[in-house]
């Protein structure tokens, strides 16, 4: 299939096939907007310290063709999950971020977390985590999945040859009660769930990418047996749901899509800015997908945000923004296109500050 893409933003567009053995065509644009304080623009009032923007960012970079993780994959979280997903029904929050203790003092605890309202002010996602060090002189802790409770959760016959390794497959590359093999000395839980929103106990607490193949996302994979082999395979099991490709926390998974206006609320995940928000700019894109005999237009809707928090590097303070389409073919698809709409905005020109915080 042949793709024309008339934005300026890295784009792409690929056939996939469901369970039903129906085929779409997936038309992906993503843009990167760097995060930028208020305060640092002569033309904001001074009273919104905590209000940050998002501004183009001059250097767009590419798509990610595959998972990429913080340290080794068998060991560690994903920071950045693979652009090349056919479809998600709703919008994934994800924030890479380190947490820091309020004043940057030590301290035995403190919370983290992010809040998500639409332009309205209705509430869709919240997320509240503590963090609790096992000693009192921490001021910052990495917001990952490797800090939260999961890893290796049992040992049988302890001390004999046969002893026996037991995952928690929420949660592989966490902090459990036994070392891994490749551990050192045993891993603590730093990151703790607020009890008024844990969505799932067995569910590791966090704010970024679950990876694809822990428990509760590959519960929606479907069933990979060998009456899937003997009358289903190379398609997707008949019990597959699209869900699978949500990768943020449950929590953090706005239903239906996030629209433009929407407000994002930043708790404790910036050493500059304890407390921060920042509102989606307007961007509208289009897909269009053209076969032997159809045209067919489909408004793309905003079904990932990424928020990457680097204190120590402004630089890596950025959102990426992923809209994507998914469009039913009667026949093969022979072109799609791309294209940035009318009455877009470039930067975000700002709402009243929230009245609360996470």
């Amino acid at each position: 299939m042949e793709f024309s893409n008339f934005t300026p933003f890295p784009a792409n567009a690929w056939e996939n096939v469901n369970s039903r053995r129906k085929w779409h065509a997936t038309c992906l644009v993503r843009v990167k907007f760097k995060l930028l304080p208020a305060s640092s623009h002569s033309s904001t009032p001074a009273d919104e310290s905590q209000r940050w923007l998002l501004q183009l960012d001059k250097d767009q970079g590419d798509l990610f063709a595959e998972d990429q993780f913080f340290g080794e994959p068998e060991t560690s979280s994903v920071r950045f999950e693979s652009d090349y997903v056919s479809y998600k029904p709703h919008t994934d929050i994800i924030v890479n971020a380190t947490s820091y203790a309020p004043d940057q003092r030590p301290q035995s605890g403190w919370p983290c977390g992010v809040k998500v309202t639409t332009a309205g002010g209705d509430l869709v996602a919240r997320q509240l985590l503590s963090i609790t060090p096992p000693t009192a002189d921490y001021i910052a802790v990495p917001v990952r999945y490797e800090y939260a409770k999961g890893g290796v959760v049992n040992i049988q016959n302890q001390g004999q040859e046969d002893q026996q390794y037991h995952l928690d497959m929420y949660n592989p590359v966490g902090a459990g009660p036994y070392p891994h093999a490749h551990q050192a000395h045993k891993q603590s839980v730093l990151i703790n769930a607020d009890n008024n929103h844990s969505s799932d106990a067995n569910i590791p607490p966090g704010l970024g990418f679950i990876h694809r193949s822990w428990k509760n996302r590959l519960d929606y994979a479907g069933t990979y047996n060998q009456e899937w082999l003997e009358k289903q395979h190379p398609y997707p099991p008949h019990d597959f749901d699209h869900q699978h490709h949500q990768g943020a926390h449950p929590s953090l998974i706005v239903k239906n899509y996030l629209k433009a206006g929407a407000m994002v609320q930043l708790l404790n995940l910036h050493r500059d800015a304890p407390q921060m928000y920042f509102t989606l700019p307007k961007y509208r894109f289009l897909s269009r997908v053209f076969t032997n005999t159809q045209k067919q237009y489909q408004v793309m809707n905003l079904d990932t945000l990424i928020i990457n928090l680097n204190s120590d590097k402004p630089d890596e303070d950025y959102a990426l923004a992923s809209w994507r389409s998914y469009t039913p073919l009667m026949e093969t698809a022979l072109k799609a296109e791309a294209m940035l709409l009318s009455n877009t905005t470039a930067t975000d020109r700002g709402r009243s500050q929230p009245k609360e915080h996470v």
